[in-house]
């Protein structure tokens, strides 16, 4: 599978994606918006200290672009499997969280690090007619 945000592609296969929905009600009971929520966690790798630490700049750097840019989750063969996109939505594709670096063992920071991020996209529904 392969991540991508705006002109950011992710290491193939080296993340995990959980996912959310949160819908937003009126005062009568009629959904008006639907929040899409994807928490993200995965690897950035380099050949030494210096190249993780270049992989987490340019992922810090990429993170860092407010709403605007697709979050896009391909399967191998380039077809889309799940996207989150601004067209539609209330205020863009917004990283809410992250990228964090939290985790410290083994080789991390060697030749790899682990980071995690949130984001969310936010879309209005059409909502059945007022009561009259």
């Amino acid at each position: 599978m392969q991540l991508t945000y705006g002109d950011y592609s992710f290491t193939e296969d080296a993340m995990l994606l959980g996912t959310e929905s949160m819908m937003e009600w009126d005062g009568v009971g009629n959904p008006i918006s639907i929040k899409h929520v994807w928490n993200v966690a995965g690897k950035v790798f380099g050949a030494d200290q210096n190249a993780v630490t270049t992989a987490m700049n340019t992922l810090m750097t990429a993170m860092q672009v407010g709403g605007g840019q697709n979050l896009i989750f391909n399967h191998t063969d380039g077809t889309e499997a799940m996207s989150l996109m601004n067209g539609g939505s209330l205020y863009g594709v917004q990283i809410t969280s992250g990228p964090s670096f939290d985790e410290g063992r083994g080789a991390e920071h060697a030749t790899y690090r682990s980071f995690r991020f949130t984001a969310e996209a936010e879309y209005m529904l059409v909502t059945a007619p007022a009561v009259t």
